[in-house]
């Protein structure tokens, strides 16, 4: 039962690229950026190829909480328990749902 768990636990890993589980220690964001929604709504996409749904919704998000207003300032990186490069992740957020 243990392996049928690791199966299961490895699938769903590969399945969501980004490994945020929403705790918002990086937040609040110095700019505003709704991290963890950016990083969930990518996920989400990728996971259920909806990118184009995705992408409405990343583009119907006000815009000061978008991915697209990251600096790269990295302060959420250093409060971040998972250490996601999330400045890296933003970017490509950005470029993928506009």
């Amino acid at each position: 039962e243990l392996d049928l768990v690791g199966v299961v636990r490895d699938t769903y890993a590969e399945l969501r690229p980004i490994p945020c589980t929403s705790c918002e220690y990086c937040l609040p964001c110095p700019h505003g950026v709704a991290i963890p929604t950016n990083l969930n709504m990518y996920n989400d996409g990728y996971m259920y190829n909806t990118m184009d749904q995705a992408q409405k919704q990343y583009n119907g998000m006000d815009e000061e909480k978008r991915a697209s207003q990251c600096t790269a300032c990295k302060e959420c990186e250093d409060k971040c328990p998972q250490s996601i490069v999330i400045s890296e992740w933003m970017e490509c957020i950005s470029s993928t749902l506009k």
